[in-house]
């Protein structure tokens, strides 16, 4: 891992530790210059040339070591690279001795058993700074645990540049990190130092998108896909604070907005072929879903949404409601259509229990693991096909109500009901959209009037018991809707 703060730290060119005193720092200043002004070479330890961590020290000049005095002449400036630089412990001047000798012959695991052997504070910084060049997260979280203990603002700032140089940091699963932290209380600072820095990249990238050139049609295009690739911290964000978060809720909302303006000043600037009208259409109105009717932008975004939807029919891309925001969804022949999916999927369920009171035969129920985590919302793709589940012969019917309405209450995340399980999977969509929450609720409203006819009906044959018992557990059914359309 490279820290800038480490590869071009002035105290490095001086040849002094951390903690070096200012006489000590002013006396290698003048031996430096003296040296340097009549050509003769010095060597000092802690120039680290062998350390193949550290990038290739040059041969200081008296302008590096001018350069390198300016540096630290301001206290804040100073403190930053003291707290990225190697420190010595007086009373133990000859096993630092050993250890720097072992670091200029680059062998550094070496050094680091010899560090592991101290629980001195120098010792602790030298291998939390040996961590980090080696980018092992391990050592890194037990160091700073120990080096930073009682000091919470020198973790973060420590750990504010770490995790800004840092791979794994700035990644979706930035959230995995945590795992390395045994204590609560580090854990919990380390997940406001991961969630700021994303909140941050965060920030940037939708300023860029603000300042886009809204006549240059390339370089729109180029914002898109660039915002497509660091969408990675908007999952970061969720990953770390979960998908209800209030942070999340909005960085994801601002998100969708902005993607939404870019594409409207995408479309509109120059001819384009069908195929990839479409496809902007496609992208504007997936995020669109995100887009919330209290923005104070709303009526200009409303605009551009109107016009999207003037686009699509002249390209196939069939006509929307201005009402309408529209999200994937499943109809019950399997077909990818626009509309509602939870309905659809109820629909299925209801007919599967007419066709199980009339003697239907039964299969192998799938188990389908729902992964609150799961940041695959955002590749809006839908399965082909429906495959009921099935109910054995001798299941107590209203015992299997119960449970489908229970797991809905308690949040249990393993459910033996495939179809009921992705209509669950949709919820995220449904919780940003009003309409969305409208439509699904009419839908109900219809479903539960027509299904109470049909339970009637049954009613009304009063053929044999086992009919009774069918349209009770129906009437059952139909009371858990509610519990399943509202559930989020």
């Amino acid at each position: 891992m490279r820290i800038p703060q480490i590869d071009i730290n002035p105290l490095r060119v001086l040849g002094v530790y951390a903690n070096s005193t200012l006489r000590e720092i002013e006396q290698n200043k003048a031996q430096l210059r003296a040296f340097a002004r009549v050509g003769q070479k010095v060597e000092l330890p802690l120039w680290l040339r062998g350390l193949t961590l550290l990038p290739p020290m040059p041969n200081v000049t008296e302008e590096m070591v001018t350069q390198a005095q300016s540096q630290i002449s301001l206290q804040d400036d100073r403190d930053n690279y003291v707290r990225f630089w190697f420190e010595h412990n007086e009373s133990l001047a000859k096993e630092d001795e050993q250890v720097f000798s072992l670091l200029c012959n680059n062998q550094v695991d070496e050094a680091c058993q010899l560090l592991q052997q101290r629980t001195d504070h120098a010792a602790l910084k030298n291998l939390l700074l040996l961590s980090v060049l080696k980018d092992d997260w391990t050592q890194i979280a037990d160091c700073a645990s120990k080096c930073f203990e009682g000091d919470l603002m020198e973790f973060r700032l420590f750990m504010d540049a770490v995790v800004k140089a840092s791979d794994r940091a700035n990644g979706e699963d930035s959230n995995q990190l945590l795992d390395y932290f045994n204590d609560e209380s580090w854990r919990a600072e380390m997940l406001k130092v991961l969630t700021n820095n994303h909140k941050q990249l965060m920030e940037g990238l939708l300023e860029h998108l603000k300042h886009v050139p809204a006549d240059n049609a390339k370089l729109l295009k180029r914002a898109y896909d660039k915002a497509m690739v660091d969408r990675k911290h908007l999952i970061a964000i969720c990953n770390l604070n979960g998908e209800e978060s209030l942070i999340h809720q909005f960085y994801l909302c601002e998100f969708g907005k902005m993607l939404c303006i870019t594409l409207y000043r995408y479309a509109t600037l120059q001819p384009y072929h069908a195929h990839e009208l479409r496809w902007i259409c496609a992208e504007f109105l997936t995020w669109w879903i995100f887009v919330k009717e209290d923005d104070p932008d709303y009526p200009s975004l409303r605009s551009m949404h109107t016009y999207i939807n003037s686009v699509l029919p002249r390209y196939g891309g069939g006509s929307r409601s201005n009402d309408d925001r529209v999200t994937p969804t499943i109809n019950i022949d399997g077909k990818d259509n626009d509309g509602c999916t939870i309905p659809a999927v109820i629909i299925a369920f209801l007919i599967f229990i007419f066709a199980f009171s009339s003697g239907g035969g039964s299969k192998k129920a799938k188990t389908y693991d729902y992964n609150r985590n799961n940041m695959s919302r955002y590749n809006f793709s839908v399965p082909q096909s429906i495959q009921m589940p099935q109910i054995p012969q001798d299941y107590d019917m209203n015992k299997f109500i119960d449970s489908i309405a229970n797991r809905y209450i308690t949040g249990d995340m393993h459910y033996d009901i495939n179809e009921v399980s992705k209509m669950i999977a949709q919820r995220q969509l449904m919780q940003y959209s009003e309409s969305y929450r409208k439509r699904v609720q009419q839908s109900a409203d219809s479903l539960t009037q027509k299904s109470s006819e049909a339970v009637k009906k049954v009613d009304s044959l009063k053929t044999n018991a086992d009919a009774l018992k069918n349209a009770d557990s129906l009437k059952k059914l139909l009371e858990t809707l509610p519990t399943v359309i509202e559930y989020k």
